[in-house]
């Protein structure tokens, strides 16, 4: 008798949101780790087919279409007359819940309510709470469209995926009455094939850069910190040391459209240019690179749900010099140092001294130590979350 692989749904991905579609990518990649039997079929849901079918192999293994238009909208009218004549009550299924049915899902996870998927059990996914930690980023108006839609998800799970314990920690402090459903599941990130074939020596060259640099791939964006960066950089420590870094990421933040040019134009006053290197946006696969041959991973983020910089710093094997979040100290890479996140000259002292002692290029420890650890940890990931799609499986059956 076949063994019957449990089927998870995963809610529609916009493409603008780079964070999501990469989650889905993680999950993906770590479900590929598991035995065949242990690994879940994922559904992506799909109100296009055509424009969705791509997604295929990338995001999920097949797509669960349903109709354009009809999500909501309720099926088997006739059988509801019939019912209404005879006085027997017929609930209405609507076409999301009927493709969820027709395709066989166990679960459905997603960081969108379905009220119309009628007893399908639900896994929400809240990454984080940055508009309780950082409201400056946000419009009154953005901050509460954001709350609402943190409950409404909060309150319909069965389970609720939480990327770290911090975020954890954030949910029973704004929605205590959905503490209970929380289950930390922390995503693990994959390295791809043939990152450690070549002398990542080459992208000094590609972006005109010393060989000795920190790498600090965030997004432009303000609670990631890099003015106290630019602060730190010009204290003595840091300065004496000629520490350089560079960052890279997407310059551009909806919230906050002038931000990229005000820090150019703060760089430029200071006179720091050749020391705090803006890249701007890289292709992906130059990202890794970029992070092997540099010294280390400089993470100073006012804020963070659970870091991927940090992450693949950890599945690459590259040390780190991060601000002293909680997360970031739960994320514990290995060989971290830390600095007081609003205090730029311990910034500066820390950089000072990693760079004095750390070197360029491929760390051959770190690495063997990480290459050694990361099928593990993947297969970690994928069962932990597997666990919690479950757990909400065998809840909502005793409904």
């Amino acid at each position: 008798m076949s063994h019957r692989r449990f089927r998870l749904a995963l809610g529609p991905m916009s493409e603008q949101w780079t964070g999501g579609l990469e989650y889905y990518r993680l999950l993906r990649a770590a479900f590929a780790t598991l035995p065949e039997p242990e690994r879940p079929v994922t559904g992506l849901i799909s109100w296009d087919d055509a424009g969705d079918a791509r997604r295929v192999g990338d995001l999920a293994d097949e797509l669960i279409v349903i109709p354009a238009g009809s999500s909501g909208l309720s099926l088997g009218r006739r059988a509801l007359n019939r019912a209404g004549r005879s006085g027997l009550p017929v609930r209405a299924v609507s076409t999301t819940e009927k493709a969820l049915r027709d395709w066989g899902a166990d679960a459905l996870f997603g960081t969108q309510v379905f009220p119309d998927a009628g007893p399908v059990p639900f896994v929400g996914w809240i990454p984080d709470f940055q508009y309780a930690h950082v409201p400056e980023a946000y419009s009154p108006e953005g901050a509460a469209r954001v709350h609402d839609s943190s409950a409404a998800i909060a309150l319909s799970a069965d389970v609720l995926v939480m990327s770290s314990e911090a975020v954890k920690a954030d949910l029973a402090r704004l929605f205590p009455e959905a503490a209970a459903k929380a289950r930390v599941v922390r995503f693990v990130s994959p390295m791809p094939d043939g990152i450690y074939d070549r002398d990542p020596a080459w992208v000094c060259d590609e972006y005109h850069l010393s060989d000795r640099f920190f790498y600090t791939p965030n997004q432009f964006w303000a609670h990631k910190n890099h003015h106290r960066v630019l602060e730190a950089l010009q204290m003595e420590p840091a300065r004496e040391a000629g520490v350089i870094v560079a960052c890279s990421g997407n310059a551009h933040d909806s919230r906050n459209p002038t931000f990229f040019g005000e820090l150019l134009a703060a760089i430029a006053r200071a006179g720091m240019r050749d020391r705090l290197v803006m890249l701007g946006y890289v292709p992906r696969a130059h990202v890794l690179p970029l992070m092997r041959q540099s010294i280390a991973l400089l993470q100073p983020s006012r804020f963070e749900g659970w870091n991927t910089g940090i992450e693949e710093a950890k599945s690459l094997g590259k040390s780190v010099l991060a601000s002293d979040l909680p997360v970031h100290l739960e994320q514990d890479p290995p060989g971290g140092v830390y600095f007081r996140v609003d205090d730029p000259h311990d910034l500066s002292e820390r950089l000072a001294a990693v760079w004095a002692r750390g070197r360029s290029g491929p760390d051959n420890e770190l690495e063997a130590h990480a290459r050694a650890s990361l099928s593990q940890r993947m297969q970690s990931f994928a069962r932990v979350f597997l666990d919690a799609a479950r757990e909400a499986a065998s809840l909502a059956r005793r409904r």
